[in-house]
């Protein structure tokens, strides 16, 4: 089980750099090689970030896209206040945004890893031992 944050998802639909390595950690994930567990809240971000685009997409499109993801049998992830107060306490602690913080909050909690693209959250979590950069994550081969 990996725990991927929002920029993993984004990437998947805008071509950017590294979509290639997310794309593949998709890929192992359909293939059973890896599963990906994510927040509820990665839904609403993703879409959000869909809304900005050159040309802007569709509504339809964007649905599509969310349609898409969760078409994949990912482990979502609702909240529970203990969750959201860890994520506070560590969106205090390393200057991150409640946001960010929770999706390194569920991989604390699950016990597994947290891949993203996210420099900036990789650097303020890498001292729990838990957040990985998408370049830098090898998913397990076939």
């Amino acid at each position: 089980m990996v725990v991927v944050d929002s920029s993993i998802f984004v990437k998947w639909f805008v071509p950017e750099k590294d979509s290639d390595k997310a794309i593949q950690l998709r890929a192992a994930h359909i293939a059973g090689n890896v599963r990906l567990a994510t927040l509820d809240l990665a839904f609403w971000e993703v879409a959000n970030t869909l809304r900005f685009p050159r040309p802007v997409p569709t509504a339809e499109e964007i649905g599509a896209a969310i349609r898409s993801m969760m078409d994949l049998g990912l482990q979502a992830i609702t909240p529970t206040p203990d969750l959201v107060q860890r994520a506070a306490q560590l969106a205090l602690s390393r200057n991150l945004t409640v946001y960010d913080a929770s999706f390194a909050a569920l991989a604390l909690e699950l016990g597994y890893p947290l891949v993203s693209a996210d420099d900036d959250l990789v650097e303020r979590t890498r001292d729990l031992g838990i957040s990985h950069r998408l370049r830098e994550w090898r998913p397990p081969s076939e």
